[in-house]
């Protein structure tokens, strides 16, 4: 009967335990969400745009493809020049979106473990790229499960030197527990859950796929990636490009194997 009790009192702890870990893994995923699903996707329209030089920067190359990949595709098919800054490989650098035609510029782990260094090298990389648009980790409010810190420190040299250099630009922070902006990657998540498999074990393409469509959650989209930027949505003027929008074909790479 004792015996009993104590099983029947450790399941029910058991039960607790799942049902309060349930809660607090529900409430991370809900972080991802943006907290006005339609401000949100209004907002989504300023990013997609064409003629615009865009610049993503990145700690690794997984964190770019599994919260931008999706953007940055469909950017990269409106015509946009994209340069991908990273601490990985140029060579993985360039195929992380399945393009060659994609620019990269490698970060050296000397550069990400001396703040000043990267200050001036993102500085620099800054002035010679002049970008329309800028893509790097949401320091501010990074996202627990993606937290660390040289991700941090490389987003914050990002934000400072956009800020200190007065750069006339859209910038955009991935990863962020504060997302206030929607951007439909319904037309590219095959691709963009096929590209994951070069990158990350099979499993992470899934559970990538299963997060878009809960960050769409209240959009109306299907599949979306979600983004804060650090301009005021419903008063910003995008910068005006010089030169012309030029919508891209879909390249043979761009197909997911059948």
């Amino acid at each position: 009967m004792k015996a009993g009790r104590k099983a029947g009192l450790g399941l029910a702890i058991l039960g607790g335990v799942m049902a309060v870990g349930g809660l607090y893994t529900w409430h991370r995923l809900r972080q991802f969400i943006p907290a006005r699903p339609n401000d949100a996707k209004d907002a989504g329209h300023i990013m997609m745009q064409g003629g615009m030089k865009v610049l993503a920067i990145t700690n690794q190359l997984g964190d770019l493809e599994i919260f931008a990949g999706g953007a940055l595709r469909r950017m990269y098919q409106m015509g946009n020049p994209i340069t991908i800054v990273s601490s990985s490989s140029q060579e993985r650098g360039r195929c992380i979106l399945d393009y060659e035609q994609v620019d990269s510029i490698h970060l050296s782990q000397k550069t990400l473990a001396d703040s000043q260094s990267l200050n001036q090298e993102i500085r620099q990389i800054c002035q010679e790229q002049r970008p329309h648009l800028v893509l790097s980790y949401d320091h501010a409010h990074l996202h627990p499960w993606i937290f660390n810190q040289d991700s941090v420190d490389l987003g914050e040299a990002v934000v400072h030197t956009v800020n200190e250099i007065d750069l006339d630009c859209l910038v955009y922070l991935f990863g962020s527990a504060k997302p206030t902006v929607a951007v439909d990657i319904g037309p590219v998540v095959k691709q963009k859950t096929w590209a994951l498999a070069n990158l990350a074990p099979r499993r992470v393409g899934t559970w990538t796929r299963r997060l878009a469509a809960l960050t769409a959650r209240g959009t109306g989209f299907r599949y979306a990636e979600a983004f804060r930027s650090l301009h005021n949505v419903h008063t910003f003027v995008p910068p005006v490009a010089n030169m012309p929008s030029q919508k891209r074909e879909s390249s043979p790479t761009d197909q997911p194997p059948n």
